[in-house]
């Protein structure tokens, strides 16, 4: 499981783009992927990228939205989720008479 609050320090300490080589590393470690995968992973585009040149870009926002992306939800944001659902259809069923 990933640390949120150290994650978060951690992309601070990052410059705003992290590139091929060095900081491209550091951004394998924040995603606990070996360097290997992290590749494998810009390749196939699951990860988010901007090109310039040689040069791979990544920012540190899309790097957390990919990892809040892969977040399960709670019991009870499902639970939330599925009343506010019900309720806007049965709205929508009464307004539909």
């Amino acid at each position: 499981m990933i640390d949120f609050v150290a994650a978060t320090k951690l992309l601070k300490s990052l410059k705003y783009k992290l590139f091929l080589g060095h900081l491209q590393q550091e951004a394998a470690e924040f995603l606990s992927f070996t360097a290997a995968t992290m590749y494998g992973k810009i390749s196939r585009g699951e990860l988010p990228v901007m090109k310039r040149g040689k040069r791979l870009y990544i920012s540190r926002a899309e790097l957390l939205e990919y990892l809040k992306d892969g977040r399960e939800k709670s019991n009870a944001e499902i639970e939330r989720n599925a009343n506010v659902y019900l309720l806007n259809n049965k709205m929508e069923l009464n307004n539909g008479k």
